[in-house]
């Protein structure tokens, strides 16, 4: 699954969930998909309710 699909993923999911509880990541999209952007990659855990970031030199 590719990042868009993931995000297509995202908002169909949450969009079951009451607006307080949506997050929209359609801004954050554009970053996720520009390559090489900068000199370190996210890597995201997903826990119980909620995801961890670390941060992966590339």
């Amino acid at each position: 699954m590719g990042i868009t699909d993931g995000a297509a993923d995202h908002a169909r999911t949450y969009a079951r969930r009451p607006t307080s509880e949506r997050v929209d990541l359609s801004r954050d999209l554009p970053f996720c998909c520009d390559v090489d952007r900068s000199g370190f990659a996210m890597v995201g855990e997903v826990r119980d309710d909620h995801v961890v970031l670390a941060k992966v030199p590339s």
